[in-house]
């Protein structure tokens, strides 16, 4: 990966991780409603499953969506209505006092967070734009390792602020009414970030018939 190529995918990594998906939307949520410390497994979660993914589908499970595009199709609609559900579950969650560490309501734990990379489109879209566009045929592998690295470290502080944000806002929304307008706020944001794939989604099913 020459310099340019390298600016360039830094420069990328950036402005996707930074800018708001469900990842973000659900960190800025929990970090209210949980505080930064309990959202840091969450924040593990989805680092790790990201350089997950980026590595196994580096290595090649692409081919295989390639090969059988129904697969595709069927995780696509399978993440649609999942972060829906999640974005229902966010909007009437109960409020919660984040001292209150007895209580039986969780943040989101490190390895649903892993495993929700799966089904993340913006994670898709954001691992299949760097393997395709910033990824050399030469020393392939190579490549992989240094995409993985660099979008794992640029990542991490995007996540951690919106963790932050979300526990910083906590001292202004204190009454219960302020966190469930909020909490409402962001089940409406989570769908609305992935209005691109419910578009996507619509089109194949008018085009079928």
């Amino acid at each position: 990966m020459n310099q340019q190529i390298l600016l360039g995918f830094i420069l990328y990594s950036f402005v996707a991780a930074i800018t708001p998906g469900p990842n973000n939307i659900m960190l800025l949520a929990s970090g209210l409603n949980f505080g930064f410390k309990r959202s840091i497994s969450h924040m593990c979660g989805i680092t790790i499953g990201f350089a997950l993914m980026l590595v196994i589908v580096g290595a090649g499970i692409h081919q295989v969506f390639d090969a059988y595009p129904i697969i595709h199709i069927i995780m696509q609609y399978l993440s649609t209505v999942y972060i829906i559900y999640l974005a229902i579950k966010i909007a009437f969650s109960p409020t919660i006092n984040v001292s209150n560490t007895s209580s039986n309501i969780r943040p989101m734990t490190f390895f649903n967070a892993l495993m929700f990379q799966w089904i993340n489109p913006k994670a898709w879209m954001m691992g299949v734009v760097a393997l395709t566009s910033y990824s050399l045929h030469n020393y392939y592998p190579l490549n992989i390792f240094l995409i993985t690295s660099i979008a794992t470290i640029v990542g991490i502080p995007s996540l951690c602020f919106w963790a932050y944000c979300g526990s910083y806002l906590k001292r202004y929304l204190e009454k219960p009414h302020y966190l469930k307008i909020f909490n409402l706020l962001m089940g409406l944001l989570l769908i609305i970030s992935i209005i691109p794939t419910l578009i996507e989604l619509f089109k194949m099913v008018f085009s079928v018939h």
